[in-house]
């Protein structure tokens, strides 16, 4: 027992130190996005034909740092003025899944290997498109029900301390719960049951698609728990860090709460096809 709790603390602090100062920085240039730079810029790049803003909207979360608790409250209030829904969940899918902190962190994580953050973006954002371009088909437009929203009023200061205090608090717990999830299941399982699921490809994506879902990891540090699964194919691998910051259970809540089962459930289903879909193409070409 002593040998298994020394083996789980020393994975369970490698990926937390690992991924804490990505979060800290995604954190930070989150607030001053969501702090200065005013909703209307959203709306001048956003409110276009669907055709046009659904890739220009994955583009903008390309740039733009941002955590799943600031963009779907921003895609809620795009919405309210007249921003497509499918432009507007494009950039609230993009921001988390592909802005820099999160491909700085692959690379770290995944030193030595271009071609995995590479493959990253590349599925990423074909899978954000795959839900764009649902959304663009069906015509969605819910209205969108606000929740808790960031500090408001106050100088700047205080609205960039008190956003970047929220985010913080609400993604550091998640960073450690994953740690703690994907250091037990190393520790717990048998030794048989990762190399008889990662055996298969059609198993180990969907074992890992799986994970993604449950474990609930912020985009700044998943990739520090995908480097750990050692023994799964690259492709699934890639399946975990595509399909987490698309559609978990944390974000499923988030979308039900913010716009309703019906869209909740059109975007969580869409976002796990076009994200699993898009792994194994990409992966396929690039690992």
């Amino acid at each position: 027992m002593r040998n298994e709790f020394d083996a789980w603390s020393t994975l369970f602090t490698a990926m937390v130190l690992q991924a804490m100062p990505f979060l800290v920085l995604g954190v930070v240039l989150s607030a001053l996005v969501g702090v200065l730079v005013p909703t209307r810029v959203w709306d001048w790049v956003l409110r276009r034909r669907p055709v046009v803003a659904v890739p220009a909207a994955a583009a903008c979360g390309a740039l733009v740092p941002g955590c799943e608790c600031t963009t779907v409250p921003l895609a809620g209030r795009l919405t309210d003025r007249g921003v497509s829904f499918a432009a507007a969940m494009s950039f609230a899918l993009a921001s988390p899944a592909l802005n820099p902190i999160v491909l700085l962190a692959t690379a770290a994580a995944f030193a030595g290997s271009p071609e995995m953050v590479l493959a990253r973006f590349v599925a990423s954002f074909l899978a954000v498109l795959v839900v764009g371009a649902y959304l663009t088909a069906s015509g969605m437009q819910p209205p969108y029900r606000s929740g808790h929203a960031h500090v408001e009023g106050g100088g700047v200061l205080r609205r960039l301390s008190g956003s970047a205090q929220h985010d913080l608090a609400h993604t550091a717990g998640l960073v450690v719960l994953g740690a703690a999830i994907a250091a037990s299941l190393r520790v717990l399982l048998p030794d048989g049951v990762l190399p008889s699921l990662a055996d298969d490809l059609p198993v180990a994506v969907a074992t890992m698609a799986v994970l993604a879902v449950v474990m609930a990891l912020c985009s700044e540090s998943d990739a520090f728990v995908a480097a750990t699964f050692v023994l799964f194919p690259s492709t699934a691998v890639l399946t975990f860090m595509v399909v987490g910051p698309l559609v978990d259970i944390r974000l499923l809540l988030m979308y039900r709460s913010a716009f309703g089962t019906r869209a909740a459930a059109a975007i969580g289903s869409f976002a796990m096809i076009g994200a699993v879909t898009s792994s194994l193409v990409v992966g396929s070409l690039l690992l």
